[in-house]
């Protein structure tokens, strides 16, 4: 007879009003053509200058998150800048 362990379930995370983020996860969109991309973000995630990349129209456009809420970074000299 085999001796099984449970496992226990994974520890969850409340924001300050005692809402469950681990139940706030959205897909980030691509902003170019509306797309999923391959990233998710909570709703205690915080990005600057994130450079998002949709595999479906391979275009990467510069992000910044916070609280959800995603925002364009449209600069003429972070659109064309290269590393």
């Amino acid at each position: 007879m085999r001796n099984h362990t449970q496992i226990s379930e994974p520890p969850q995370y409340y924001d300050k009003e005692g809402d469950d983020i681990v139940s706030k996860r959205e897909w980030l969109l691509c902003p170019v053509c509306g797309c999923k991309t391959r990233d998710r973000i909570r709703a205690d995630t915080e990005l600057k200058n994130f450079p998002l990349f949709c595999p479906k129209c391979k275009h990467e456009t510069l992000i910044n998150v916070s609280k959800l809420n995603i925002t364009l970074i449209t600069e003429p000299a972070a659109i064309g800048a290269e590393p």
